[in-house]
This record gives structure tokens, C-alpha cells and sequence, in this order.
């Protein structure tokens, strides 16, 4: 993931975007090659674990569709 994004979203109080970040960070390996796929899918699942703490529904359901994408 990229720590800088993250912590320039902490820093700002921008949190509820901190599930999107961890899906698309799952998401880029996915489509550059296949051979990151269990760290794409942990990113995907923290994603997911992420929105569901935040009950961010769309987030979640984003999360959820590229997970089952990668399964």
C-alpha cells in the first residue's frame, strides 16, 4: 500500500477513504499479473474489513465485488 496516501488521509481526517485505497491498491496487482494475488486479496479483504467498521455500504459492496473478482 502506499503509506504516504495513507497517512496523508489520517493526517487530514479523510478516513472514510481509507477503504477505497486499500481496494484499489488490491485491485492494481490483480491487472498487472496474477502473481500478486494473495497480497491483492489481503488488501481487497482489509478493504472490505475497512468499509464494514465504517458501515460504509457502498465501499463495502465495491470491496466485496472485487473480491469475489479475484476469487
Amino acid at each position: 500500500m502506499q503509506i504516504e496516501a495513507l497517512a496523508i488521509l489520517h493526517k487530514h481526517g479523510a478516513c472514510w477513504w481509507e477503504a477505497k485505497l486499500y481496494r484499489l491498491n488490491g485491485e492494481r496487482p490483480l491487472a498487472l499479473s496474477a502473481a500478486d494475488g494473495v497480497k491483492a486479496e489481503a488488501c481487497l479483504q482489509q478493504a472490505l474489513d475497512t468499509a464494514r467498521g465504517q458501515q460504509a455500504k457502498s465501499l463495502e459492496l465495491r470491496a466485496a465485488l472485487s473480491l469475489s473478482r479475484r476469487w
